[in-house]
């Protein structure tokens, strides 16, 4: 798992800057997947066409 250097702000405009590490690095990364508007579905069709186009080239 990769580690997560976020930023954000809360309803107030405080600002964050945490180090995210292990598990909650992938849950936010699957939830900020999610805010961008891409489905599972479509995460892995993209997964799917890098990996043809690597072994094309």
């Amino acid at each position: 798992m990769k580690d997560q250097d976020v930023s954000f702000q809360d309803l107030n405009g405080l600002e964050y800057h945490p180090s995210l590490t292990g598990f909650i690095a992938r849950i936010f990364q699957h939830e900020y997947v999610h805010l961008q508007g891409i489905t599972l579905i479509e995460r892995g069709a993209m997964q799917a066409n890098n990996s043809l186009n690597e072994a094309v080239r």
